[in-house]
């Protein structure tokens, strides 16, 4: 399963951070993961701060249903990239 990240700042703003609404958006997402009881074997993240705060939120999520998180991978990979140029 692939995710990207939860809205990010406007760039002018913050652009590595995620928004108020990106953050309701990865709790959102935890809480769906552990309705089901969902248990990953793998968690990967680029470097970005938006990325790792997004996993970091659905752990959090994972944690209070008590459903175990794996560590984070952190693979610079993952990271965006500017394709034009």
């Amino acid at each position: 399963m692939l995710i990207r990240h939860g809205q990010a700042m406007p760039f002018q703003d913050a652009p590595d951070r995620l928004s108020v609404a990106g953050e309701a958006q990865a709790r959102k997402l935890g809480a769906f993961w552990t309705l089901p009881r969902v248990v990953f074997d793998e968690v990967y993240t680029g470097t970005l701060a938006r990325q790792a705060r997004t996993a970091e939120i659905v752990a959090e999520c994972h944690a209070q249903a008590g459903i175990p998180w794996p560590r984070t991978e952190v693979v610079p990979g993952l990271d965006e990239y500017d394709a034009e140029g």
